[in-house]
């Protein structure tokens, strides 16, 4: 099913390319189905996890009434990007089918009341707001995109989060925080090691645990490249090799390919 739209847009590859129905990823599936009211996401870049959690709670809002949902994002820029084109851009473009079935069921289709930019409010009492920050009300459901970059470049910030907006969505209530590694201090480097542990105890998650979720760079299908003229050295096939005796995988000539060429750009952040 395609929605024909008279300016085509750009898709993760920067290519252009028409408007399709949303399919979640390998990746988003996973961390969806294994959810926890409480979720802590480490991972690789661009794997679409703030896509994935922004059209789904937008479909919490539309199908429930009053539901409160909020995303942070580490800078304005983000914020206004992330409410633009992931949440604005999906509402938009919601085919008439589903106006119909509300119809059918004897209710409006929640219509924005509200857009400022940066959060719509429903006809239905339901709001979703995309910001640098929250404090005040009650949040059924909140995503704070790359907490990682929050703690190491705002941590006071960072502490406002952990202070007010967390505080702010109840027991029952959901909690996802999702981010690349930013060095190895701060709140989501401290909370990273704390779900990691529980997991590998595999303790019994409360209410207020996260859960770890970890989505490395060679699990992800598109991080690969054509091996040919790539040189790979010795101190690369060290580090691929400590991986496949560590974890018990084949990391492919072509995955090799795209790490040493990625490294190459990225210098010491690639790890």
């Amino acid at each position: 099913y395609k929605i024909q739209v008279k300016e085509p847009v750009l898709n993760k590859a920067g290519r252009k390319t028409l408007v399709v129905r949303f399919r979640p990823n390998r990746a988003q599936k996973i961390r969806y189905l294994q959810r926890h009211n409480r979720d802590l996401i480490l991972k690789a870049r661009q794997l679409g996890f703030t896509t994935f959690e922004m059209i789904d709670a937008l479909d919490d809002c539309l199908f429930n009434a009053n539901f409160k949902a909020g995303c942070i994002a580490h800078t304005l820029d983000d914020a206004k990007d992330i409410f633009r084109n992931k949440v604005k851009f999906a509402y938009v473009h919601i085919p008439g089918a589903w106006r119909a079935i509300f119809e059918q069921i004897g209710l409006d289709f929640p219509a924005p009341t509200s857009d400022k930019g940066e959060g719509y409010v429903f006809s239905n009492g339901s709001s979703i707001r995309v910001s640098t920050g929250y404090r005040g009300g009650t949040l059924q459901r909140l995503h704070v995109s790359e907490f990682g970059k929050i703690c190491r470049k705002y941590p006071e910030r960072a502490e406002e989060v952990v202070s007010g907006a967390f505080e702010a969505v109840p027991l029952d209530g959901q909690i996802t925080i999702e981010s690349t590694a930013e060095g190895r201090s701060g709140r989501f480097f401290e909370y990273s090691q704390e779900a990691e542990a529980l997991a590998q105890q595999k303790a019994k998650l409360t209410e207020l645990d996260f859960k770890f979720h970890f989505f490395p760079w060679w699990e992800e299908p598109d991080y690969t490249m054509n091996p040919e003229g790539v040189v790979v050295t010795d101190k690369d096939n060290a580090y691929f090799g400590k991986l496949e005796q560590t974890l018990g995988i084949t990391v492919t000539p072509a995955q090799r390919a795209w790490y040493v060429k990625k490294q190459k750009v990225l210098k010491d952040k690639m790890k």
